[in-house]
């Protein structure tokens, strides 16, 4: 899925959840963005990458394990400002979490 710079309008956070199935170990997943501020998931020998760059900076979040393996896998990537996280199968990858983010994702906190 790739939309256009017009439909891309991010505020402070962005959720995207969805569903993939492939045997290819390198592919893009989704793009939401162009070359400044973006917002992408992708496959990078078989490890799901969440990136995003939204003008104070990028990046780059990887899972721990690989999913080129055929079967049907569920990804969800949440960011608030510059913190994000990924999840693949309800497994957490690598995290950029601030101490409000973490309250916010793991304790169902309100995030203002």
């Amino acid at each position: 899925m790739v939309l256009d710079r017009g439909r891309f309008l991010p505020t402070r956070a962005s959720m995207v959840s969805l569903k993939f199935k492939t045997y290819n170990d390198n592919g893009l997943l989704l793009l939401f963005g162009a070359t400044r501020d973006f917002m992408s998931l992708e496959l990078r020998d078989g490890r799901v990458v969440f990136q995003y760059d939204l003008g104070s900076g990028g990046a780059e979040l990887v899972s721990a394990e690989s999913y080129s393996d055929g079967k049907w896998h569920t990804v969800v990537a949440n960011r608030l400002k510059q913190d994000g996280l990924v999840k693949v199968d309800g497994v957490t990858g690598e995290t950029l979490l601030s101490a409000l983010v973490f309250f916010c994702y793991y304790i169902s906190l309100y995030c203002p």
